[in-house]
Protein backbone atom coordinates (compact mmCIF):
# COMPACT_ATOMS: atom_id res chain seq x y z
CA UNK A 1 0.00 0.00 0.00
CA UNK A 2 1.10 3.81 -0.98
CA UNK A 3 -0.11 6.57 0.67
CA UNK A 4 -3.13 4.43 2.33
CA UNK A 5 -4.28 3.00 -0.62
CA UNK A 6 -3.89 -0.41 -2.13
CA UNK A 7 -4.03 -1.00 -5.70
CA UNK A 8 -5.00 -4.65 -5.63
CA UNK A 9 -7.96 -4.05 -3.71
CA UNK A 10 -9.08 -1.35 -6.03
CA UNK A 11 -8.67 -2.93 -9.44
CA UNK A 12 -10.31 -6.21 -7.85
CA UNK A 13 -13.37 -4.40 -6.84
CA UNK A 14 -13.44 -1.77 -9.84
CA UNK A 15 -13.61 -5.40 -12.33
CA UNK A 16 -15.95 -7.13 -9.74
CA UNK A 17 -18.13 -3.87 -10.02
CA UNK A 18 -18.10 -3.28 -13.99
CA UNK A 19 -18.75 -7.26 -14.78
CA UNK A 20 -21.97 -6.69 -12.48
CA UNK A 21 -23.15 -4.14 -14.41
CA UNK A 22 -22.21 -5.63 -17.89
CA UNK A 23 -24.17 -8.75 -16.73
CA UNK A 24 -26.93 -6.67 -15.25
CA UNK A 25 -27.21 -4.64 -18.39
CA UNK A 26 -26.89 -7.95 -20.46
CA UNK A 27 -29.61 -9.39 -18.59
CA UNK A 28 -31.62 -6.51 -18.85
CA UNK A 29 -31.24 -6.21 -22.58
CA UNK A 30 -32.60 -10.04 -22.57
CA UNK A 31 -35.53 -9.62 -20.25
CA UNK A 32 -36.70 -6.68 -22.63
CA UNK A 33 -36.17 -8.65 -26.28
CA UNK A 34 -38.11 -11.56 -24.63
CA UNK A 35 -41.07 -9.27 -23.95
CA UNK A 36 -41.03 -8.10 -27.01
CA UNK A 37 -40.77 -10.95 -29.44
CA UNK A 38 -43.63 -12.80 -26.47
CA UNK A 39 -46.14 -9.72 -27.73
CA UNK A 40 -44.80 -9.88 -31.40
CA UNK A 41 -45.44 -13.54 -31.44
CA UNK A 42 -48.63 -12.84 -30.28
CA UNK A 43 -49.68 -9.93 -32.66
CA UNK A 44 -48.50 -12.27 -35.52
CA UNK A 45 -50.96 -15.39 -34.16
CA UNK A 46 -54.09 -13.37 -34.83
CA UNK A 47 -52.78 -11.56 -38.01
CA UNK A 48 -51.79 -14.18 -39.37
CA UNK A 49 -54.95 -16.84 -39.03
CA UNK A 50 -53.00 -19.28 -36.77
CA UNK A 51 -56.13 -19.82 -35.08
CA UNK A 52 -57.50 -21.91 -38.25
CA UNK A 53 -54.79 -24.56 -37.27
CA UNK A 54 -55.99 -27.23 -35.18
CA UNK A 55 -53.61 -28.20 -32.55
CA UNK A 56 -53.86 -31.40 -29.66
CA UNK A 57 -54.49 -31.27 -25.99
CA UNK A 58 -55.19 -34.82 -24.49
CA UNK A 59 -55.29 -36.64 -27.42
CA UNK A 60 -58.21 -34.51 -28.73
CA UNK A 61 -58.45 -32.16 -31.61
CA UNK A 62 -59.04 -28.26 -30.35
CA UNK A 63 -59.05 -24.41 -31.73
CA UNK A 64 -55.70 -22.81 -30.94
CA UNK A 65 -55.26 -20.45 -28.79
CA UNK A 66 -51.92 -17.99 -28.77
CA UNK A 67 -51.40 -19.58 -25.57
CA UNK A 68 -51.16 -23.38 -26.63
CA UNK A 69 -47.31 -24.49 -26.71
CA UNK A 70 -47.17 -28.64 -27.13
CA UNK A 71 -43.86 -27.58 -28.44
CA UNK A 72 -43.12 -27.14 -24.38
CA UNK A 73 -44.01 -30.90 -23.82
CA UNK A 74 -41.01 -31.77 -24.80
CA UNK A 75 -38.85 -30.52 -22.08
CA UNK A 76 -41.08 -33.10 -19.51
CA UNK A 77 -38.29 -35.83 -18.47
CA UNK A 78 -41.28 -38.15 -17.58
CA UNK A 79 -42.55 -39.05 -21.12
CA UNK A 80 -43.34 -35.17 -22.43
CA UNK A 81 -41.17 -36.56 -25.91
CA UNK A 82 -43.81 -39.18 -26.40
CA UNK A 83 -46.63 -36.97 -25.55
CA UNK A 84 -45.79 -34.57 -28.26
CA UNK A 85 -44.77 -37.02 -30.96
CA UNK A 86 -48.03 -38.55 -30.73
CA UNK A 87 -49.73 -35.19 -30.82
CA UNK A 88 -49.87 -36.39 -34.79
CA UNK A 89 -51.58 -39.68 -34.37
CA UNK A 90 -55.70 -39.79 -34.22
CA UNK A 91 -56.13 -42.01 -30.98
CA UNK A 92 -59.35 -43.40 -32.29
CA UNK A 93 -58.55 -44.04 -35.76
CA UNK A 94 -55.12 -44.38 -35.75
CA UNK A 95 -54.68 -42.12 -38.69
CA UNK A 96 -51.67 -39.26 -38.42
CA UNK A 97 -52.44 -35.40 -38.74
CA UNK A 98 -50.90 -33.89 -41.88
CA UNK A 99 -50.72 -30.68 -39.88
CA UNK A 100 -50.51 -29.51 -36.48
CA UNK A 101 -50.07 -26.21 -34.30
CA UNK A 102 -47.42 -27.03 -32.01
CA UNK A 103 -46.94 -23.09 -30.36
CA UNK A 104 -43.62 -21.18 -30.55
CA UNK A 105 -39.92 -21.73 -30.49
CA UNK A 106 -37.40 -20.86 -28.32
CA UNK A 107 -37.17 -17.37 -30.67
CA UNK A 108 -41.22 -16.92 -29.92
CA UNK A 109 -41.73 -17.90 -34.29
CA UNK A 110 -44.85 -19.67 -34.83
CA UNK A 111 -44.08 -23.57 -35.51
CA UNK A 112 -46.57 -26.11 -37.80
CA UNK A 113 -45.24 -29.32 -37.33
CA UNK A 114 -45.98 -31.32 -40.85
CA UNK A 115 -46.00 -35.13 -40.83
CA UNK A 116 -47.59 -35.93 -44.50
CA UNK A 117 -44.27 -36.94 -46.59
CA UNK A 118 -45.76 -35.87 -49.61
CA UNK A 119 -44.85 -32.56 -48.57
CA UNK A 120 -41.43 -33.47 -47.73
CA UNK A 121 -39.93 -33.38 -51.07
CA UNK A 122 -40.60 -30.00 -52.20
CA UNK A 123 -39.39 -29.08 -48.51
CA UNK A 124 -36.17 -30.78 -48.37
CA UNK A 125 -35.32 -29.97 -52.26
CA UNK A 126 -36.07 -26.31 -52.10
CA UNK A 127 -33.71 -24.71 -49.78
CA UNK A 128 -34.33 -21.40 -50.92
CA UNK A 129 -38.43 -21.37 -50.13
CA UNK A 130 -37.23 -23.74 -47.04
CA UNK A 131 -34.20 -22.56 -45.35
CA UNK A 132 -32.95 -24.25 -42.40
CA UNK A 133 -33.94 -23.17 -38.73
CA UNK A 134 -30.58 -22.12 -37.42
CA UNK A 135 -31.73 -21.34 -34.11
CA UNK A 136 -31.49 -24.80 -32.26
CA UNK A 137 -27.18 -24.63 -33.95
CA UNK A 138 -26.32 -21.69 -32.70
CA UNK A 139 -26.29 -23.22 -29.06
CA UNK A 140 -23.42 -25.08 -30.09
CA UNK A 141 -21.55 -23.04 -32.74
CA UNK A 142 -18.00 -23.08 -31.15
CA UNK A 143 -18.30 -26.91 -31.94
CA UNK A 144 -20.12 -26.33 -35.48
CA UNK A 145 -18.44 -22.70 -36.88
CA UNK A 146 -18.59 -23.21 -40.46
CA UNK A 147 -18.99 -27.08 -40.87
CA UNK A 148 -20.94 -28.80 -43.19
CA UNK A 149 -23.73 -28.94 -40.42
CA UNK A 150 -24.47 -24.81 -40.94
CA UNK A 151 -22.64 -23.95 -43.94
CA UNK A 152 -24.70 -22.07 -47.00
CA UNK A 153 -24.80 -21.75 -50.56
CA UNK A 154 -21.22 -22.21 -52.08
CA UNK A 155 -19.35 -22.90 -49.14
CA UNK A 156 -21.39 -25.97 -48.44
CA UNK A 157 -21.21 -27.78 -52.10
CA UNK A 158 -17.94 -26.57 -52.00
CA UNK A 159 -17.05 -28.65 -48.39
CA UNK A 160 -19.50 -30.99 -49.49
CA UNK A 161 -17.60 -32.30 -52.99
CA UNK A 162 -14.33 -32.70 -50.99
CA UNK A 163 -15.65 -34.53 -48.05
CA UNK A 164 -17.88 -36.72 -50.72
CA UNK A 165 -15.02 -39.01 -51.36
CA UNK A 166 -14.32 -40.24 -47.68
CA UNK A 167 -17.74 -41.72 -48.02
CA UNK A 168 -16.54 -42.90 -50.78
CA UNK A 169 -16.82 -47.20 -51.16
CA UNK A 170 -13.21 -47.71 -51.23
CA UNK A 171 -13.27 -45.51 -48.03
CA UNK A 172 -15.58 -47.32 -46.67
CA UNK A 173 -14.08 -50.48 -47.42
CA UNK A 174 -11.02 -49.40 -45.76
CA UNK A 175 -13.01 -48.30 -42.76
CA UNK A 176 -13.40 -52.24 -41.72
CA UNK A 177 -10.28 -52.70 -39.77
CA UNK A 178 -11.20 -49.08 -38.11
CA UNK A 179 -15.03 -50.33 -37.17
CA UNK A 180 -13.47 -53.82 -36.44
CA UNK A 181 -10.66 -52.83 -34.24
CA UNK A 182 -13.01 -50.13 -32.14
CA UNK A 183 -15.42 -52.78 -31.58
CA UNK A 184 -13.58 -55.24 -30.37
CA UNK A 185 -11.70 -53.09 -27.80
CA UNK A 186 -14.83 -52.20 -26.69
CA UNK A 187 -16.55 -55.86 -26.33
CA UNK A 188 -13.43 -57.20 -24.61
CA UNK A 189 -11.93 -54.70 -23.02
CA UNK A 190 -14.92 -51.88 -21.97
CA UNK A 191 -17.76 -54.56 -21.41
CA UNK A 192 -17.41 -56.11 -17.99
CA UNK A 193 -17.24 -60.17 -17.99
CA UNK A 194 -20.19 -62.08 -17.17
CA UNK A 195 -23.64 -59.99 -17.30
CA UNK A 196 -23.76 -56.50 -17.72
CA UNK A 197 -26.56 -53.95 -18.49
CA UNK A 198 -26.73 -51.69 -21.42
CA UNK A 199 -27.65 -48.55 -20.22
CA UNK A 200 -28.68 -45.36 -22.03
CA UNK A 201 -25.15 -44.36 -23.40
CA UNK A 202 -23.40 -47.45 -23.62
CA UNK A 203 -22.34 -47.54 -26.92
CA UNK A 204 -20.91 -43.80 -26.88
CA UNK A 205 -17.20 -45.20 -26.21
CA UNK A 206 -17.39 -47.01 -29.54
CA UNK A 207 -19.09 -44.48 -31.82
CA UNK A 208 -17.04 -42.00 -30.37
CA UNK A 209 -13.04 -43.98 -31.11
CA UNK A 210 -14.63 -45.25 -34.04
CA UNK A 211 -15.23 -41.34 -35.61
CA UNK A 212 -12.28 -40.25 -34.34
CA UNK A 213 -10.30 -42.60 -36.13
CA UNK A 214 -12.40 -41.98 -38.80
CA UNK A 215 -11.84 -38.55 -39.22
CA UNK A 216 -8.16 -37.86 -38.45
CA UNK A 217 -6.93 -41.69 -38.21
CA UNK A 218 -2.51 -41.28 -38.46
CA UNK A 219 -1.20 -41.27 -35.35
CA UNK A 220 -3.66 -39.23 -34.05
CA UNK A 221 -3.89 -39.43 -29.87
CA UNK A 222 -7.78 -40.58 -29.70
CA UNK A 223 -7.41 -41.10 -25.96
CA UNK A 224 -6.65 -37.33 -25.26
CA UNK A 225 -9.74 -36.32 -27.75
CA UNK A 226 -12.58 -38.60 -26.21
CA UNK A 227 -11.78 -36.75 -22.66
CA UNK A 228 -11.56 -33.15 -24.73
CA UNK A 229 -14.32 -34.05 -26.48
CA UNK A 230 -16.50 -35.44 -23.29
CA UNK A 231 -15.43 -31.97 -21.74
CA UNK A 232 -16.42 -29.82 -24.41
CA UNK A 233 -20.08 -31.31 -24.52
CA UNK A 234 -20.07 -30.71 -20.89
CA UNK A 235 -19.16 -26.55 -20.82
CA UNK A 236 -21.42 -26.21 -24.15
CA UNK A 237 -24.47 -27.40 -22.10
CA UNK A 238 -23.64 -24.82 -18.81
CA UNK A 239 -23.17 -22.16 -21.89
CA UNK A 240 -26.02 -23.68 -23.73
CA UNK A 241 -28.33 -22.78 -20.47
CA UNK A 242 -26.17 -19.27 -19.68
CA UNK A 243 -26.73 -17.59 -23.28
CA UNK A 244 -30.81 -17.99 -22.63
CA UNK A 245 -30.24 -15.23 -20.08
CA UNK A 246 -27.28 -13.68 -21.71
CA UNK A 247 -28.38 -14.08 -25.69
CA UNK A 248 -25.67 -13.33 -28.11
CA UNK A 249 -23.37 -11.57 -25.42
CA UNK A 250 -21.42 -15.12 -24.20
CA UNK A 251 -20.11 -15.50 -27.56
CA UNK A 252 -17.90 -12.38 -27.05
CA UNK A 253 -17.02 -13.31 -23.93
CA UNK A 254 -13.48 -15.28 -22.86
CA UNK A 255 -15.12 -18.00 -20.83
CA UNK A 256 -14.04 -21.32 -19.49
CA UNK A 257 -15.77 -23.30 -22.78
CA UNK A 258 -14.62 -20.88 -25.07
CA UNK A 259 -10.82 -21.11 -23.90
CA UNK A 260 -10.35 -24.56 -23.65
CA UNK A 261 -12.41 -25.25 -26.96
CA UNK A 262 -9.82 -22.76 -28.75
CA UNK A 263 -7.07 -24.93 -27.16
CA UNK A 264 -8.44 -28.09 -28.27
CA UNK A 265 -8.80 -26.93 -31.74
CA UNK A 266 -4.80 -25.11 -31.28
CA UNK A 267 -3.78 -28.60 -30.60
CA UNK A 268 -5.65 -29.65 -33.55
CA UNK A 269 -4.46 -27.88 -35.82
CA UNK A 270 -1.33 -28.17 -35.09
CA UNK A 271 -1.58 -32.40 -35.95
CA UNK A 272 -2.52 -31.02 -39.09
CA UNK A 273 0.07 -29.26 -40.12
CA UNK A 274 2.21 -32.15 -38.88
CA UNK A 275 0.03 -34.22 -41.49
CA UNK A 276 0.24 -32.28 -44.19
CA UNK A 277 3.86 -31.68 -43.94
CA UNK A 278 3.68 -36.13 -43.61
CA UNK A 279 1.36 -36.07 -46.81
CA UNK A 280 3.78 -34.67 -48.98
CA UNK A 281 6.77 -36.39 -47.97
CA UNK A 282 4.45 -39.24 -49.31
CA UNK A 283 3.76 -38.05 -52.72
CA UNK A 284 0.51 -38.28 -51.78
CA UNK A 285 -2.11 -36.13 -53.82
CA UNK A 286 -5.65 -35.37 -54.01
CA UNK A 287 -5.52 -36.70 -57.88
CA UNK A 288 -3.99 -40.10 -56.64
CA UNK A 289 -7.25 -40.28 -53.93
CA UNK A 290 -9.48 -39.65 -56.80
CA UNK A 291 -7.95 -42.19 -58.97
CA UNK A 292 -7.31 -45.03 -56.44
CA UNK A 293 -11.37 -44.22 -55.72
CA UNK A 294 -12.28 -45.00 -59.20
CA UNK A 295 -9.56 -48.11 -59.51
CA UNK A 296 -11.21 -49.64 -55.87
CA UNK A 297 -14.71 -48.82 -57.77
CA UNK A 298 -14.32 -50.91 -60.88
CA UNK A 299 -12.04 -53.38 -59.01
CA UNK A 300 -14.64 -53.88 -56.23
CA UNK A 301 -15.22 -58.15 -57.20
CA UNK A 302 -11.61 -59.16 -57.60
CA UNK A 303 -9.04 -59.68 -54.29
CA UNK A 304 -6.97 -56.98 -54.90
CA UNK A 305 -7.39 -52.92 -56.09
CA UNK A 306 -5.12 -51.35 -58.68
CA UNK A 307 -5.39 -47.91 -57.05
CA UNK A 308 -2.43 -46.50 -55.35
CA UNK A 309 -0.13 -49.37 -56.96
CA UNK A 310 -1.57 -48.36 -60.65
CA UNK A 311 -0.59 -44.60 -59.95
CA UNK A 312 2.88 -45.89 -58.62
CA UNK A 313 2.43 -44.23 -54.98
CA UNK A 314 1.78 -46.17 -51.64
CA UNK A 315 -1.12 -48.12 -51.14
CA UNK A 316 -4.20 -45.95 -49.97
CA UNK A 317 -6.31 -46.93 -46.55
CA UNK A 318 -8.32 -45.22 -43.81
CA UNK A 319 -4.45 -44.55 -42.34
CA UNK A 320 -3.76 -42.64 -45.17
CA UNK A 321 -5.56 -40.26 -47.78
CA UNK A 322 -8.74 -42.03 -47.65
CA UNK A 323 -9.81 -40.52 -43.68
CA UNK A 324 -11.71 -36.70 -43.40
CA UNK A 325 -8.83 -34.53 -42.54
CA UNK A 326 -6.50 -36.01 -44.83
CA UNK A 327 -8.99 -35.70 -47.74
CA UNK A 328 -9.54 -32.21 -46.31
CA UNK A 329 -5.76 -31.37 -46.49
CA UNK A 330 -5.20 -33.04 -50.36
CA UNK A 331 -8.13 -30.29 -50.96
CA UNK A 332 -6.13 -27.58 -49.46
CA UNK A 333 -8.63 -26.50 -47.00
CA UNK A 334 -6.97 -24.04 -44.54
CA UNK A 335 -6.47 -25.94 -40.84
CA UNK A 336 -9.33 -23.87 -39.15
CA UNK A 337 -11.95 -25.09 -42.05
CA UNK A 338 -10.45 -28.65 -41.53
CA UNK A 339 -10.90 -28.70 -37.47
CA UNK A 340 -14.82 -27.20 -38.09
CA UNK A 341 -15.09 -30.11 -40.14
CA UNK A 342 -13.80 -33.08 -37.91
CA UNK A 343 -15.61 -31.58 -34.92
CA UNK A 344 -18.78 -31.59 -36.84
CA UNK A 345 -18.74 -35.08 -37.67
CA UNK A 346 -18.03 -35.88 -33.79
CA UNK A 347 -20.68 -33.89 -33.39
CA UNK A 348 -22.86 -34.97 -35.65
CA UNK A 349 -22.04 -38.97 -35.33
CA UNK A 350 -21.46 -39.57 -32.02
CA UNK A 351 -24.81 -39.50 -30.46
CA UNK A 352 -26.63 -40.69 -33.45
CA UNK A 353 -25.30 -44.09 -34.08
CA UNK A 354 -24.73 -44.41 -30.27
CA UNK A 355 -28.39 -43.47 -30.01
CA UNK A 356 -29.53 -46.16 -33.12
CA UNK A 357 -27.88 -49.01 -31.12
CA UNK A 358 -29.22 -48.44 -27.80
CA UNK A 359 -33.00 -48.36 -29.79
CA UNK A 360 -31.99 -51.34 -31.26
CA UNK A 361 -31.01 -53.04 -28.11
CA UNK A 362 -34.43 -52.09 -26.25
CA UNK A 363 -36.33 -53.54 -29.35
CA UNK A 364 -34.35 -56.14 -29.86
CA UNK A 365 -34.15 -57.23 -25.57
CA UNK A 366 -38.26 -57.66 -26.02
CA UNK A 367 -38.39 -59.47 -29.48
CA UNK A 368 -36.45 -63.02 -29.09
CA UNK A 369 -38.01 -64.38 -32.16
CA UNK A 370 -36.52 -61.70 -33.94
CA UNK A 371 -33.27 -61.83 -31.98
CA UNK A 372 -32.98 -65.52 -32.48
CA UNK A 373 -33.31 -64.93 -36.46
CA UNK A 374 -30.77 -62.36 -36.50
CA UNK A 375 -28.18 -64.25 -34.57
CA UNK A 376 -29.10 -67.12 -36.79
CA UNK A 377 -27.94 -64.89 -39.74
CA UNK A 378 -24.96 -63.78 -38.10
CA UNK A 379 -23.45 -67.65 -37.71
CA UNK A 380 -24.32 -68.70 -41.05
CA UNK A 381 -22.82 -65.36 -42.12
CA UNK A 382 -19.77 -65.15 -39.95
CA UNK A 383 -19.59 -68.33 -38.80
CA UNK A 384 -20.95 -69.91 -35.42
CA UNK A 385 -19.63 -68.66 -31.90
CA UNK A 386 -18.33 -64.72 -31.14
CA UNK A 387 -17.67 -62.86 -34.68
CA UNK A 388 -13.77 -61.34 -34.39
CA UNK A 389 -14.40 -59.65 -38.02
CA UNK A 390 -16.80 -58.76 -40.35
CA UNK A 391 -15.76 -58.14 -43.34
CA UNK A 392 -16.98 -55.71 -45.95
CA UNK A 393 -18.63 -57.79 -48.38
CA UNK A 394 -20.19 -59.82 -45.55
CA UNK A 395 -21.98 -56.56 -43.96
CA UNK A 396 -24.21 -56.46 -47.77
CA UNK A 397 -25.03 -60.16 -46.90
CA UNK A 398 -26.50 -59.26 -43.08
CA UNK A 399 -29.91 -58.37 -44.79
CA UNK A 400 -31.96 -59.85 -41.58
CA UNK A 401 -29.44 -57.42 -39.37
CA UNK A 402 -29.89 -54.16 -41.61
CA UNK A 403 -33.38 -55.10 -41.86
CA UNK A 404 -33.22 -54.86 -37.85
CA UNK A 405 -31.27 -51.61 -37.99
CA UNK A 406 -33.97 -49.66 -40.69
CA UNK A 407 -36.70 -50.83 -38.63
CA UNK A 408 -35.50 -48.70 -35.20
CA UNK A 409 -34.41 -46.12 -37.29
CA UNK A 410 -38.19 -46.48 -38.42
CA UNK A 411 -39.92 -45.92 -34.69
CA UNK A 412 -37.08 -44.46 -33.02
CA UNK A 413 -35.60 -41.62 -35.41
CA UNK A 414 -32.20 -39.89 -33.52
CA UNK A 415 -33.37 -36.98 -35.53
CA UNK A 416 -36.72 -36.79 -34.86
CA UNK A 417 -38.03 -33.62 -36.68
CA UNK A 418 -36.06 -31.31 -39.08
CA UNK A 419 -36.82 -27.18 -38.81
CA UNK A 420 -37.30 -25.46 -41.77
CA UNK A 421 -38.71 -21.79 -42.01
CA UNK A 422 -41.13 -21.29 -44.72
CA UNK A 423 -40.38 -18.13 -47.34
CA UNK A 424 -43.15 -19.14 -49.49
CA UNK A 425 -46.22 -17.09 -49.59
CA UNK A 426 -48.23 -19.73 -51.39
CA UNK A 427 -47.32 -23.06 -49.25
CA UNK A 428 -50.39 -25.14 -48.29
CA UNK A 429 -50.50 -28.20 -46.27
CA UNK A 430 -53.95 -30.13 -46.13
CA UNK A 431 -55.68 -27.31 -47.82
CA UNK A 432 -53.90 -24.84 -44.64
CA UNK A 433 -52.05 -21.86 -46.19
CA UNK A 434 -49.25 -21.13 -44.06
CA UNK A 435 -47.67 -17.77 -43.44
CA UNK A 436 -43.94 -16.83 -43.88
CA UNK A 437 -41.70 -16.92 -41.98
CA UNK A 438 -43.28 -19.80 -39.94
CA UNK A 439 -41.35 -22.85 -38.29
CA UNK A 440 -42.04 -26.09 -40.21
CA UNK A 441 -41.33 -29.10 -37.74
CA UNK A 442 -40.97 -31.98 -40.37
CA UNK A 443 -42.02 -34.49 -37.71
CA UNK A 444 -40.04 -37.62 -39.18
CA UNK A 445 -41.35 -39.34 -35.99
CA UNK A 446 -44.88 -39.21 -37.52
CA UNK A 447 -44.38 -39.98 -41.11
CA UNK A 448 -42.73 -43.06 -39.98
CA UNK A 449 -45.42 -44.58 -37.95
CA UNK A 450 -48.09 -43.04 -40.66
CA UNK A 451 -50.74 -46.59 -40.02
CA UNK A 452 -51.43 -45.82 -44.25
CA UNK A 453 -47.75 -46.52 -45.32
CA UNK A 454 -46.67 -48.78 -42.58
CA UNK A 455 -49.00 -51.47 -41.14
CA UNK A 456 -49.01 -51.67 -37.44
CA UNK A 457 -47.09 -48.84 -37.34
CA UNK A 458 -45.88 -49.11 -33.98
CA UNK A 459 -44.85 -52.84 -34.15
CA UNK A 460 -41.20 -53.23 -33.98
CA UNK A 461 -41.21 -55.52 -37.45
CA UNK A 462 -38.24 -55.58 -39.60
CA UNK A 463 -39.05 -58.43 -42.20
CA UNK A 464 -41.33 -55.39 -43.72
CA UNK A 465 -37.92 -54.29 -45.19
CA UNK A 466 -37.30 -57.99 -46.39
CA UNK A 467 -40.39 -57.77 -48.96
CA UNK A 468 -40.52 -57.88 -52.39
CA UNK A 469 -40.38 -54.64 -54.35
CA UNK A 470 -43.76 -55.84 -55.97
CA UNK A 471 -45.72 -56.20 -52.52
CA UNK A 472 -48.66 -54.37 -51.57
CA UNK A 473 -47.14 -52.73 -48.56
CA UNK A 474 -43.84 -51.60 -50.32
CA UNK A 475 -45.79 -50.52 -53.39
CA UNK A 476 -47.40 -48.08 -49.87
CA UNK A 477 -44.43 -46.29 -49.50
CA UNK A 478 -43.38 -43.33 -51.76
CA UNK A 479 -38.98 -42.02 -52.03
CA UNK A 480 -40.33 -39.83 -48.77
CA UNK A 481 -41.81 -42.17 -45.95
CA UNK A 482 -38.84 -43.36 -44.76
CA UNK A 483 -36.18 -40.83 -44.22
CA UNK A 484 -34.10 -41.06 -40.96
CA UNK A 485 -31.91 -39.37 -42.83
CA UNK A 486 -32.90 -36.37 -44.22
CA UNK A 487 -33.08 -36.14 -47.93
CA UNK A 488 -32.43 -33.51 -50.83
CA UNK A 489 -28.89 -31.42 -50.98
CA UNK A 490 -28.41 -31.31 -47.37
CA UNK A 491 -28.96 -35.30 -46.42
CA UNK A 492 -26.46 -37.09 -43.99
CA UNK A 493 -22.96 -37.67 -45.86
CA UNK A 494 -22.24 -39.95 -43.65
CA UNK A 495 -25.30 -42.33 -43.28
CA UNK A 496 -23.67 -45.39 -45.49
CA UNK A 497 -20.92 -45.28 -42.38
CA UNK A 498 -23.61 -45.18 -39.60
CA UNK A 499 -24.95 -47.98 -40.85
CA UNK A 500 -21.88 -50.16 -41.55
CA UNK A 501 -21.14 -48.93 -38.39
CA UNK A 502 -24.41 -50.30 -36.30
CA UNK A 503 -24.13 -53.51 -38.20
CA UNK A 504 -20.72 -54.28 -37.55
CA UNK A 505 -21.40 -53.79 -33.46
CA UNK A 506 -25.04 -55.03 -33.49
CA UNK A 507 -24.03 -58.33 -35.81
CA UNK A 508 -20.55 -58.92 -33.03
CA UNK A 509 -22.64 -57.67 -29.85
CA UNK A 510 -25.47 -60.90 -30.35
CA UNK A 511 -22.85 -63.42 -31.44
CA UNK A 512 -21.49 -62.68 -27.56
CA UNK A 513 -24.61 -61.93 -25.75
CA UNK A 514 -28.71 -62.38 -25.07
CA UNK A 515 -30.23 -59.29 -25.09
CA UNK A 516 -33.33 -59.55 -22.41
CA UNK A 517 -35.27 -56.73 -20.83
CA UNK A 518 -33.86 -55.96 -16.91
CA UNK A 519 -36.73 -57.41 -14.62
CA UNK A 520 -38.30 -54.68 -12.51
CA UNK A 521 -36.76 -51.83 -14.72
CA UNK A 522 -39.00 -48.64 -15.25
CA UNK A 523 -40.48 -48.45 -19.08
CA UNK A 524 -37.96 -46.70 -21.28
CA UNK A 525 -38.64 -43.17 -22.57
CA UNK A 526 -37.67 -41.36 -25.66
CA UNK A 527 -35.95 -37.94 -24.51
CA UNK A 528 -34.60 -34.89 -26.10
CA UNK A 529 -30.71 -34.03 -26.42
CA UNK A 530 -30.50 -32.56 -29.25
CA UNK A 531 -31.41 -35.44 -30.54
CA UNK A 532 -34.14 -38.57 -29.50
CA UNK A 533 -32.07 -40.35 -27.50
CA UNK A 534 -33.31 -43.48 -25.05
CA UNK A 535 -33.71 -42.58 -21.03
CA UNK A 536 -33.82 -45.03 -18.29
CA UNK A 537 -32.64 -48.15 -20.48
CA UNK A 538 -32.09 -51.13 -19.01
CA UNK A 539 -31.16 -54.30 -21.29
CA UNK A 540 -29.42 -57.26 -19.66
CA UNK A 541 -27.01 -58.93 -21.72
CA UNK A 542 -26.68 -62.81 -20.76
CA UNK A 543 -23.13 -64.58 -22.44
CA UNK A 544 -24.14 -67.17 -24.22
Amino acid sequence: PMFGINPGRGVLSCTVRTATLIGCLAVGQNVLRLLWKAAYYKWRYWTLDYAKFPWIWNGREQPATWRSIPLLMILGMNGGLKKYLDLYSDPDTGVTRPIVYAGFSSGFNPVVGISDSKYFSEIFNDLESFPKYTGLYALFDLILAEGLVTAKGEHHKNQRKLITPVFHFAALKSAMDVLQRNAMAFLEEELPRGNFIISDHSFKTFTLGSIIDYAFSGEFDKKWMQIAWHNILAFIRIQSLIRIFLANYISYLPTPTSIYVMLVRWKISRYLERRRQYLQSCNITQELVLKAVGDQQEASTSASSRGAAASGGPELSIDLGMNLADQLILGGCPPRAIADECLTFLFAGEDTTGSLLSFAAHELSRCPTEQALLRAEVASVLGPGPVRGVGFDAVKRLERVAAALKETLRLWPPVFAVPRVNRRADFEVAGLRVPVGTTLDLSVYAAHRDAAVFPAPHAFRPGRWLLPSDSEEVRRRGPYSFVPFIAGPRNCIGQKFAMQEATVMLAMLLSRYELVPLPGAPPMQPVVAVIMQPSRLAVLCKPL
